[in-house]
This record gives C-alpha cells, structure tokens and sequence, in this order.
C-alpha cells in the first residue's frame, strides 16, 4: 500500500504479509525498513480491509474513488493485486 504523506513531497510504502507476519515500508523509494508486524497490523490491516472491500465490490483493477464514512475523500489508483516482489527487496 502506497500512502502520500501529509508533508509535501513524502510517499510512504507499506507491505504487510500476513502469512508472515512479517512488516516492511519505505519512505520515498529510499530503503527498505522492518516493522513489527504486531505492531503495524492493527495501524493498517483495516484500512487495507476497507480498501479491499470497496475493490472486491467494484470487480475492476480500474482507479476507484468514493468517500469514506468520516467524509474523507479517498482514491485508489495504480492497483496490482498480488505483485510478483522479489525476495532480495527485504534483505537488510
């Protein structure tokens, strides 16, 4: 999941594997940082959930935008489900 931060000019990416339990995210295409997965699950695991949800309704890799139930205007774009990411991406 890649979320623009709300300071100009930051993205942050997050993988979480679940499988795993495993957590990794990034901060502007710069290095690859573990997270504690415990810890980062509970951050981003239903957010992500929502997004699926809307998505599995939708039954499209289309962009999609709708509203959240807070009002907060929300844009899902650039879609790859389940992307082929190559083990040595999280050697540190």
């Amino acid at each position: 999941m890649e979320v623009p931060g709300c300071d100009t000019g930051l993205n942050y990416t997050y993988v979480l594997k679940a499988n795993a339990q495993t957590a990794y995210s990034q901060i502007n295409d710069g290095a690859w940082t573990t997270e504690n997965f415990s810890n980062s699950s509970p951050l981003w695991s239903n957010m992500f959930s929502g997004y699926m949800q809307k998505l599995d309704a939708q039954n499209s890799i289309a962009p999609y935008a709708y509203t959240t139930s807070n009002g907060n205007p929300t844009l899902i774009f650039d879609i790859t489900i389940n992307p082929t990411i190559p083990a040595s991406t999280f050697q540190m």
